[in-house]
């Protein structure tokens, strides 16, 4: 892999030749200028995603390598071309994720951003309690989720989609949103999915990718390079699919690479997938009764008992996920905060407005006293108190969760499915499994091992919490 810092290119230089639908100089824009355009520059690696125009564009890939901010870019480039070519091309871009929820600090937060690094701010109306951005002529960019579908349907006119995180969106829902792309001729359709390969056995690996995790060869097929394939899909359509990792990256700082890197000392899915870009087959996996139903109900008076827990941080998500327990089976119903970069102040703000019942109270991160101070001092919730931390714990934790019958998690709870479908045993880089957990994008779990102390204290029977901290080597084959 190349360790040299890799070029980076002017916006404007992507669109040398015409494209049948918009107009081939930037710099023409009257709503960009050519000073403004040069405020933003991309890996020179990411030319080809700009350029292409396939009805379906996977952007797939590892960490921080710059797939979510080149479709953000992307979608404003292509309303800002076809405004300039004729003001009557009216674009709508839908830009989702699977939970409406995330869509604030996530694709409306990176749109925002761009369009503020372009200078749009004055000719671009920014709606912040609908997320959506209007231009003068129409045009108008979207953000929303797919748990809102008949807000989906209302948007005539759809000629273009982007997925963030398309692992957490459905077969059904690709679907679906496929059929959302018609009309306005002059326009080129194109649904996006960035996201990064955490299963192999996902279905869109299923669907594109063969056994070699390279794409599925189910029609004529270009290999335009090493990392940019197109092929023609069982319905005659052009599919491109676009792989980076984050050495396509020349904005990211150093301790992030530092952390990127280490991966490979921690464990190979891990940097398999987050380092490589490559497609995960994780061993190990530390859970098996498991599955997501739309049978788990999301009101916390059908349970026997209910239970919150969370996770704090600040560059690691803060975390606040909802259980109950009904005859026996766990139920994750719910995950309302799932998010970073959150100062105590405004994470007692998305816990006034995190809808948690009069039942529920919350075992948190012994290490957050100031948030466990300031949540408590607010009364926003039913109770707070730290979780009880002691020797074995994470042995503990790990086996009460196998003990339990089922697991069941409601699709919305995007982040613990995710995470449930990677939490794993260590494996070093001959492949050997170690006997400990990796501790990585494991925090909705961290609040549901908090979470979960409720339950197991009921029934403890003495000692610590009533667990005795078999060894590792005894779960593995579980």
């Amino acid at each position: 892999m190349n360790s040299q810092t890799p070029p980076s290119i002017k916006l404007s230089k992507l669109f040398s030749t015409p494209t049948p639908d918009e107009t081939s100089c930037l710099s023409r824009n009257r709503a960009i200028s050519s000073d403004q355009v040069k405020r933003l520059t991309i890996a020179d690696n990411f030319a080809p995603f700009f350029r292409d125009q396939s009805r379906t564009l996977l952007s797939w890939g590892g960490a921080g390598s710059a797939k979510s901010h080149s479709a953000a870019q992307k979608i404003i480039l292509r309303v800002n071309r076809a405004f300039d070519h004729n003001p009557e091309n009216v674009h709508r871009f839908l830009a989702l994720r699977k939970v409406g929820k995330s869509v604030r600090k996530s694709v409306f937060q990176l749109v925002r951003h761009y369009i503020s690094e372009l200078g749009l701010n004055d000719v671009v109306k920014t709606n912040r309690s609908e997320f959506f951005f209007e231009w003068s002529n129409g045009s108008v960019i979207y953000c929303g989720g797919m748990d809102d579908p008949e807000k989906i349907k209302s948007i005539e006119g759809i000629t273009g989609i982007w997925c963030e995180e398309f692992t957490e969106f459905s077969r059904d829902d690709w679907l679906q949103l496929d059929l959302r792309l018609r009309g306005n001729p002059w326009a080129y359709k194109q649904l996006i999915g960035t996201f990064n390969p955490i299963q192999v056995t996902s279905w869109i690996a299923e669907e594109w990718f063969g056994d070699d995790s390279s794409l599925m060869p189910t029609g004529d097929e270009t290999e335009l390079d090493d990392r940019y394939k197109r092929i023609i899909d069982k319905q005659g359509e052009a599919v491109c699919a676009f792989q980076s990792n984050y050495d396509d990256n020349p904005f990211l700082d150093e301790p992030y690479l530092r952390r990127l890197r280490g991966l490979a000392d921690v464990d190979e899915y891990f940097h398999r997938v987050y380092t490589l870009g490559l497609w995960g087959h994780p061993k190990g996996l530390i859970l098996r009764n498991w599955r997501v139903t739309d049978a788990v109900s999301t009101d916390p008076e059908y349970y026997d008992q209910v239970s919150a827990g969370a996770d704090f941080g600040y560059n690691d998500p803060a975390t606040l996920i909802r259980t109950g327990m009904k005859d026996g089976v766990l139920h994750i119903f719910g995950e309302p905060i799932f998010q970073t970069e959150l100062i105590t102040k405004q994470l007692v703000e998305e816990y006034r407005t995190a809808g948690l019942g009069p039942r529920e109270r919350v075992i948190a991160d012994s290490a957050g006293t100031e948030p466990i101070q300031a949540i408590r001092r607010e009364r926003i919730v039913a109770g707070i108190r730290a979780c009880e931390k002691y020797p074995n714990m994470i042995a503990d934790d790990i086996d009460y969760l196998l003990s339990l019958p089922e697991i069941l998690i409601h699709p919305s709870c995007v982040n613990t499915i995710r995470e449930f479908g990677s939490w794993k045993w260590r494996e070093d880089r001959k492949g050997r499994i170690l006997e400990e957990p990796v501790a990585y994008d494991d925090h909705a779990i961290d609040a549901i091992r908090y979470a979960t102390q409720r339950y197991r204290r009921a029934k403890a029977t003495g000692g610590g919490l009533g667990y005795s901290g078999r060894s590792m080597k005894n779960r593995r084959g579980r």
